[in-house]
């Protein structure tokens, strides 16, 4: 995992980076925080503050394994 600040677009547009072993394990883990009470909280927070303006997800494979 990591994020990442763009060097050259203004900073409010970071990108986190998860990997996973299979899209199978990332579907299970988007379910598990459906449910889990921390993730729930940081969702208030971030919806209440607005501090999220947009919520985009790609798929990428890594180049060497």
């Amino acid at each position: 995992m990591g994020i990442f600040f763009h060097m050259k677009v203004r900073i409010t547009s970071p990108m986190l980076c998860f990997s996973f072993p299979s899209l199978a394990d990332y579907e299970e883990y988007r379910q598990k925080m459906m449910v889990d009470e921390e993730c729930q909280q940081a969702f208030e927070f971030a919806n209440h503050n607005k501090c999220i303006i947009s919520y985009e997800r790609s798929f990428m494979r890594p180049v060497f394994e």
